[in-house]
Formats: C-alpha cells, sequence, structure tokens
C-alpha cells in the first residue's frame, strides 16, 4: 500500500511539474512574431475554400478529413490580439465569421500541437505541412518496423503494418487534427522497443503510461486517444512470456490507470489553471462539456449504445483493406486448427479485455463517438492489432 501511495505521489508531482512545463512552452511560443504566421494562414486558406468542410479522399473507405478543426487550429496560431501572452497561451483566442468577426476563446483543451505548429507556420503554410507529415510519419513507420525486426518481432509487423493502414494513414498526414495521436502512440512504441529490454522494474511501465496519458491530454483535441494507451500495450503483451493471468490483469489495469490519471490529471490542471489566472470559469466549461460528451443524446434526439457500436464499426472497416486483414486472420485461425494448436487461456483474457476498451471508451464517450464517428471509429484498430497479435502469437509458440 506505501508503495503504491508512493507512486500516485510521484505520478502526480511529475503531473504539476508538467502543467507549469507545458503552460511555459505555450507562453513561449506566443511570443512569436506573428506577421509570418499570418502571411502562411492565409496562403492556407485557398485548400480550405477548394476542400470545404469535411472532405471525403475516397469512396472506397471512411476517409475523411477534418478541415473545421484544422482550420481552428490555424485561426488559434495566428491570432494576434491585445492580450497578455500568458492570457493568450491560456484561453486560446481565434477570430470567427459568424454574423460578424469576432474573437472567441477555446481553454478547455492545452492545445498543446501549438508549440510545434506556430514554429512551422512561420516557414511553410499548411500543404507544406501536410506534405511533412507524411514524409515523418512515413519514416516513423518505417523505423518502427526496423526496430521489430532487429528486436525478433518479425512476426508482428505484417499485423502492426495493416493495423495502421486501417486508420487510413493518409488521412493521419494531411489532416493535422488526427496527427497527434498517431505520433504519441508511435514514439510510445519506439520508446518501448528500445527500452523494453532495460525495464524490469513495474513501475517504470507505470510511469510510462502516464506520461503517454499526459502527452496525449496536451497534445489532442479529443479524437482517438485511448489508441495512444492500447497499441502499446499490446505490443508490451507480445513480448510478454509470464502466463500469470492474475499477475498479468493486475499490472494491465494497473498501466491503464496510470494512463488515465495522467491523461486526466493533465487536463484538469489546464481547466485549474486557467481558471486561476483568468476571469473565466473554465472548469465550469468543461464540466458542462464532460456532461455533453457522455450524454445519450444529441441535438438531433436521443441514440442508443447499439447505434453508437454499429456507426463505428461500419466506418472503420469500410476499407478494402478489412479483406486483407479478414485473410489474414483466417490463415492465422487455421493453421492453429490444423496443427492443434492449444489456446494459452490466460493470453487470450489478456488480449480480449484489451480489445474491449475501445467500447468501454464508446459507452463513456457515447456522445461524442456518435456525432464524431467520422474519426472516433479509429479506436477499433485496438481490436483488429490485439486479435492479429493474439493469434500470431499462439501460432509462434508452436513454431
Amino acid at each position: 500500500m506505501r508503495k503504491t501511495l508512493h507512486l500516485f505521489l510521484k505520478i502526480s508531482l511529475i503531473i504539476f511539474l508538467c502543467v507549469i512545463l507545458g503552460s511555459i512552452l505555450l507562453t513561449l511560443v506566443y511570443c512569436i512574431p506573428i506577421q509570418k504566421i499570418q502571411r502562411n494562414v492565409n496562403e492556407s486558406m485557398e485548400i480550405f475554400e477548394e476542400e470545404k468542410t469535411y472532405p471525403e479522399l475516397s469512396k472506397w473507405c471512411t476517409s475523411t478529413l477534418d478541415n473545421y478543426t484544422d482550420s481552428i487550429m490555424l485561426m488559434s496560431a495566428s491570432y494576434s490580439g491585445d492580450e497578455d501572452t500568458f492570457n493568450k497561451a491560456l484561453m486560446v483566442y481565434r477570430l470567427e465569421q459568424e454574423d460578424s468577426l469576432q474573437v472567441v476563446n477555446y481553454p478547455t483543451y492545452w492545445h498543446g500541437y501549438l508549440i510545434f505548429l506556430k514554429p512551422l507556420l512561420v516557414f511553410m503554410d499548411y500543404g507544406e505541412i501536410r506534405v511533412l507529415n507524411l514524409v515523418i510519419q512515413t519514416l516513423i513507420n518505417i523505423a518502427i518496423i526496423g526496430l521489430m525486426f532487429k528486436k525478433n518481432l518479425k512476426q508482428y509487423i505484417l499485423p502492426y503494418i495493416l493495423s495502421v493502414c486501417m486508420i487510413m494513414p493518409i488521412a493521419t498526414a494531411i489532416s493535422m487534427q488526427f496527427a497527434d495521436i498517431f505520433y504519441i502512440f508511435s514514439i510510445a512504441n519506439i520508446v518501448l522497443l528500445c527500452s523494453k529490454e532495460k525495464w524490469n522494474n513495474k513501475d517504470t511501465y507505470c510511469m510510462f503510461f502516464a506520461a503517454i496519458g499526459m502527452a496525449t491530454s496536451y497534445f489532442d483535441l479529443l479524437t482517438y486517444p485511448l489508441l495512444t494507451f492500447g497499441i502499446p500495450m499490446i505490443l508490451y503483451m507480445c513480448t510478454n512470456d509470464t502466463e500469470n493471468l492474475r499477475e498479468n490483469l493486475k499490472d494491465m489495469f494497473k498501466y491503464i490507470f496510470c494512463w488515465g490519471f495522467g491523461y486526466a490529471g493533465m487536463w484538469a490542471g489546464k481547466w485549474f489553471l486557467a481558471t486561476i489566472f483568468t476571469d473565466v470559469n473554465v472548469i465550469d466549461e468543461a464540466i458542462l462539456s464532460f456532461l455533453f460528451r457522455t450524454s445519450s443524446e444529441t441535438a438531433m434526439g436521443k441514440f442508443s449504445i447499439i447505434m453508437v457500436f454499429a456507426k463505428n464499426v461500419y466506418r472503420f472497416i469500410k476499407t478494402p483493406v478489412t479483406i486483407i486483414v479478414g485473410i489474414f486472420v483466417l490463415k492465422r485461425i487455421l493453421d492453429i486448427i490444423k496443427n492443434r494448436i492449444r489456446i494459452d487461456k490466460s493470453t487470450l483474457i489478456q488480449f480480449v479485455v484489451v480489445c474491449l476498451l475501445p467500447f468501454g471508451w464508446y459507452i463513456f464517450a457515447s456522445n461524442h463517438s456518435y456525432i464524431h464517428s467520422f474519426f472516433t471509429n479509429k479506436i477499433l484498430m485496438i481490436v483488429v492489432f490485439a486479435i492479429m497479435c493474439f493469434l500470431t502469437k499462439t501460432v509462434s509458440r508452436k513454431e
């Protein structure tokens, strides 16, 4: 009990320090001269005028871009009001055209992406940032595949590639709104693959997942955040040969608690900071938003949780990649039957628990998952990756 309390206090201290560091970094980027940023944002508007709000990349798959949120990100990055710098960092103002041009704010999120977006906009426009995203994300995927090969995890490379393809990697590159989660879970994968052999202390993994949760809260605008826990957790499970079910489940729930604690703690830190140092009660705004996003109704009326599941599953599997995933899964199942491979119940239960996490998220954030299913469906990458990795791990034991 004392050890758990010590860990809890340590993570709490790190959250407190990260809240301070995060606010300092945002304040610093708001000190960047705004003229070049505004010029590049103005040049970027042609893309939005041509593509409109939610363009679809292909009719063969769910690949809707979120140009609406990307425009908010750009307008926030280019704002140049008279407020003091720290206030701008906390409130995240932008100009918005409704009946007339007016200043609005968006303080319930950290908007940590601004620490990269504002410097980038000094040198390039939105179209060039899209190209840069595509190049960097491709290199990161190559690095992960290379590490999996080097770490003797070759059998999991194809499941990983197929799982990434299921979330439409072109969309995660072209739409800035979708890029943050990709970068967080991918960098977490790299850290895990590079460091797992050195980490013998379970507290280290607790700190690792808490740090991922904090980063998710800081950079993401509530897209498909659970991926930053699920994908690294599955990789961890693939390399874990311990068959003690009770111990493994205990560790898993401890890690997801740490991720959630880091995620919620970092987010709440922004609400308290903004409420204390501005004249806006951001805590009240956040609570109202939370109640709305977890409700079971929209402006169009009520909906059932089955409708949330169905909408997200349909959008997720609407891609030709689903056929390839299906063939892979069928091939693995036939290998298990043909070779009479024993399925380890301990491993099966662990992977089933991970597969249930996205549906738990949909139940929790039902309103958000129903309205924004065109991107919340990406959380189901956890299910596909978990199934393919479980079957691969089972077959690999025989080999």
